[in-house]
């Protein structure tokens, strides 16, 4: 729409530069947003590899979601680790599906929402805080959990674990 408005101002010729200008920032940044959202819709097609970075699976799907959470009136931010997260051995779909399947099931109507890796207990956790959530439906949870990825609902979120890469035995929460 913004871009609309200042080819139409300036076809009429005369237009404030000033106010010209406000819609050609606004375009600007639209612009910027949308090439972002495409980006992450490229990574999520495109195939994990085994061992997963758990980080690089991570942030495209943050970014879909922060704009699904926008729509409603929520936020959600990544909060980048103070160190590498690693990798894990799980199943790359898996992974992919459990890290989706937990920011989906977020309400995130007008919260903050808060995304997290960390490591505890030999494992990376993967934290959904913040709003109430769901767990994953019944065949998806069986999938994810047969990939050894743990699922904990919290009173305020969701709680993934996965064991690291050459961590040795899989673990459930």
């Amino acid at each position: 729409m913004n871009l609309e408005v200042v080819r139409s101002r300036a076809e009429r010729g005369g237009a404030d530069v000033a106010t010209v200008a406000r819609f050609a920032t606004a375009a600007a940044e639209e612009l910027q947003r949308t090439a972002a959202l495409v980006e992450a819709l490229l990574a999520v097609s495109r195939p994990a590899r085994a061992p997963v970075d758990l980080w690089m699976v991570l942030q495209p799907l943050v970014a879909l979601y922060g704009a699904i959470a926008a729509a409603s009136g929520g936020t959600l931010v990544l909060e980048r680790p103070a160190e590498s997260m690693g990798a894990t051995e799980a199943d790359p779909a898996a992974v992919r599906l459990a890290m989706t399947s937990a920011l989906a099931g977020v309400a995130y109507d007008e919260a903050t929402v808060r995304c997290s890796l960390e490591t505890r207990d030999g494992a990376v956790m993967m934290s959904v805080r913040g709003a109430p959530a769901t767990a994953p439906a019944g065949d998806v949870r069986a999938v994810i959990e047969r990939a050894g990825i743990g699922v904990e609902l919290l009173s305020d979120g969701l709680r993934l674990r996965f064991a690291p890469a050459g961590g040795g035995a899989r673990t459930t929460v």
